[in-house]
């Protein structure tokens, strides 16, 4: 006859067996240091607290073995469930009675992860980084597990502390330990991590374990949108707000475009994917790290050296497998003692580099953070100032507007300036000035058929309204 056949859930059999072995250890403990007359070392003692803990890990286990039959066992013969398990399945001589049979073979059903119960379900690698994440959030002592009023509050926050069930895991903590052991698997041992630990914390892999037997009934996604918690990993979330800064900076780009004369190039959308060495610090700080113009230095330094040692091991890799994939680094970006390149630096800002901690003032750390807010406050202001001009050349472009005027530069030096619009328009600013009689020789006696045309001349702005030509000026082309 089968084991589980003697076994009567009603009667509590896992129950007397858990009791009776608890108290054969607290004799054998109390008969422990009384043995032979002496008391034990230090090495024996370790050894029987480690029995005792495995005695009373599997005391909990046999008790929530006979707690889960007696359960399953009033669900069978409610009607609630049915066993995927036949009696066939079993061997010849396991003639039991029908209600028992069908106890335990719910628990193997349950246990396996069939239709009947819920069961371990597969997470992938994000999904398990937003587990941990979703740990980090109850953890309040920050020890990397969660304790039994962690656990308790976890429960609450997601509103599963009602039923048979949340109730007897918000107040009795031997039945959550079991339970949490139960779903998570054996301990092992300290120095290697298990899913509980010796103190009675759930770790982080019994907590990933939970979640894997949950899944089905409540979605990880459900809890961390309720948790308000992205949905990302933490390592796409840094990769994307490091690139968003690098993006920030590069559209700005004022002494860039500045220096190769390209005014308002970059507020056009001519992104090189590079930005200026002097704006590293600027870039850390949109990033979210406060570093003093040392540590900069430093930190570019370490960028370099990784950029070429990333470029030999692509190029070693293209040689050995032409069909491997690789991102493509240019040896500019390596080379490029003056700019600071996108893939170059976004390859070495999420290579795990080893950040040294290092003790910083407080009175320097605030210096850091006002000066970069306070090149942030200039760059917003640019922008600000030169989105009227921005949204003017849109409108001519897109043909909504006719004509334009011309618009003073700060010099008052128009150089080589097209005037877009009819003739009649064309006049409008140069009534009063000597410059008219100019102008309307330039444009002749073309026909003003509302087509619109442009001429290009050279003028000198004096003041009040006085308008003088350029000597040597001559028709070209351009527009401001």
């Amino acid at each position: 006859m089968a084991p589980w056949a003697e076994l009567n859930p009603g009667e509590g059999r896992f129950d007397q067996l858990g009791n009776s072995l608890l108290e054969s250890s607290s004799e054998e403990g109390d008969d422990q240091e009384d043995e032979e007359g002496r008391c034990a070392t230090d090495e024996e003692s370790t050894e029987i607290a480690a029995l005792r803990r495995r005695r009373a890990y599997i005391i909990a286990q046999l008790h929530n073995v006979g707690q889960s039959i007696r359960e399953t066992e009033a669900e069978v013969l409610a009607g609630k469930c049915v066993p995927e398990i036949s009696k066939r399945d079993l061997a010849p001589q396991d003639t039991v009675d029908e209600s028992k049979t069908g106890s335990f073979l719910h628990a193997v059903n349950w246990s396996a992860g069939t239709d009947d119960g819920p069961g371990p379900k597969p997470l992938t690698d994000r999904a398990m980084d937003r587990a941990r994440a979703l740990l980090r959030l109850f953890d309040a002592d920050g020890d990397g597990c969660l304790s039994f009023d962690e656990f308790r509050a976890y429960l609450v926050r997601l509103g599963r502390d009602k039923g048979k069930l949340g109730e007897r895991l918000t107040t009795n903590r031997e039945f959550w330990l079991s339970y949490v052991a139960d779903q998570a698997g054996p301990p092992a041992a300290a120095d290697v991590g298990g899913a509980v630990s010796f103190d009675g914390c759930l770790t982080q892999s019994g907590f990933v374990g939970h979640r894997r037997m949950v899944e089905a009934d409540h979605p990880l996604e459900v809890d961390l949108l309720t948790m308000g918690l992205d949905l990302l990993p933490e390592s796409l979330q840094r990769w994307l707000r490091v690139k968003n800064a690098f993006d920030r900076i590069d559209a700005e780009g004022v002494s860039a475009a500045t220096e190769r004369g390209e005014r308002g190039a970059k507020s056009r959308g001519d992104y090189d994917g590079s930005v200026d060495r002097g704006e590293a610090q600027l870039l850390l700080a949109d990033a979210g790290e406060v570093m003093s113009k040392l540590r900069v230095e430093e930190e570019l330094t370490l960028a370099t050296m990784h950029a070429k040692l990333m470029l030999e091991v692509v190029e070693e890799r293209r040689k050995r497998n032409r069909l491997a994939h690789t991102q493509a680094l240019s040896r500019s970006a390596v080379n490029d003692a003056q700019r600071i390149y996108r893939t170059a630096w976004l390859s070495w800002f999420m290579s795990g580099r080893a950040k040294e901690e290092r003790e910083t003032s407080w009175l320097e750390k605030n210096l850091i953070r006002l000066k970069t807010r306070l090149y942030r406050g200039f760059r917003a202001c640019y922008s600000l100032v030169g989105r009227p001009r921005r949204v003017l050349e849109e409108l001519v472009q897109q043909g909504l507007i006719s004509c334009t005027s011309l618009i003073l530069n700060p010099t008052g030096r128009f150089d080589d300036v097209t005037l877009y619009g009819v003739a009649a328009n064309l006049l409008a600013p140069f009534k009063g000035s000597d410059a008219r009689a100019t102008l309307r020789a330039a444009i002749g006696d073309a026909e003003d058929d509302g087509s619109g045309f442009s001429v290009s001349l050279n003028f000198l702005h004096k003041g009040n309204g006085v308008w003088e030509e350029r000597p040597g000026g001559e028709l070209g082309g351009g527009l401001l």
